[in-house]
């Protein structure tokens, strides 16, 4: 508490006037995991806002950021803290709309997502916070035909998982991609990567993969944007 000054100093023998705004703070709302989306809007040059949310630990996370109107994806920053005032999620650019992928919150508390106009910029920007369920799996038999996978929320992934043998040659194939940019990747029984690919081609294949090992092999797909909707895959050999 106390009086604060700001000092104006003119270079050399200068002449001249400024005037001299303090703003009154942080913009603050409340924002709840699946609740409706929330809109804060910087009206004043320097201003910053915040949303607020209670997590608990181990909680997945899908947070989006759309309708921002602060001219230029560059006009302002969006930033995750902890409960103890710690950055879980570093600043990015999010002038006109932005988001995070999944994030596993690690504690249980009050979080605080920051948003910062850069320089003089003003404008809006709604913030969305949903809840990720649980991975969705379905089980592929080699030369058993196609079956489909369903995303139900941003933020999920899906997988495949197929048995197969040492030395065996296979290949997968995965249709009806309309999640956008994507990433594929065939894993191995260890958990360690056989192949990978990224694409947003509505038709993706993996020709002539020799499997190395006997066991449990996995397609694992991971939407890069908020994307549901289903996508089928086949194992061939």
């Amino acid at each position: 508490d106390g009086t604060y000054t700001v000092a104006l100093v003119p270079e050399s023998a200068y002449t001249g006037k400024l005037t001299a705004t303090i703003d009154t703070g942080y913009i603050t709302n409340n924002i709840t995991i699946g609740g409706s989306p929330s809109t804060i809007t910087i009206a004043s040059p320097g201003q910053d806002g915040m949303w607020k949310f209670t997590g608990t630990a181990n909680k997945k996370v899908y947070l989006r950021f759309t309708g921002g109107t602060f001219g230029d994806l560059y006009d302002a920053k969006v930033s995750l803290k902890k409960p103890d005032g710690s950055i879980l999620k570093s600043d990015q650019f999010c002038g006109t709309s932005c988001q995070w992928d999944t994030t596993v919150l690690p504690v249980d508390g009050t979080y605080t997502i920051l948003l910062d106009g850069q320089a003089a910029a003003v404008g809006a920007l709604t913030a969305t916070l949903t809840e990720v369920p649980a991975d969705v799996t379905t089980a592929l038999t080699v030369n058993g035909g196609s079956r489909p996978v369903t995303i139900t929320s941003p933020g999920q992934n899906a997988s495949f998982t197929f048995s197969g043998t040492a030395g065996q040659t296979v290949t997968v194939t995965l249709t009806g991609n309309a999640y956008g940019s994507t990433s594929f990747i065939v894993r191995k029984p260890d958990g360690t990567t056989l192949t990978s690919k990224s694409t947003s081609s509505a038709s993706v294949s993996f020709p002539s993969l020799a499997l190395p090992t006997a066991g449990t092999y996995t397609i694992f797909v991971d939407p890069s944007g908020p994307a549901i909707g289903t996508i089928s895959g086949a194992v061939t050999g």
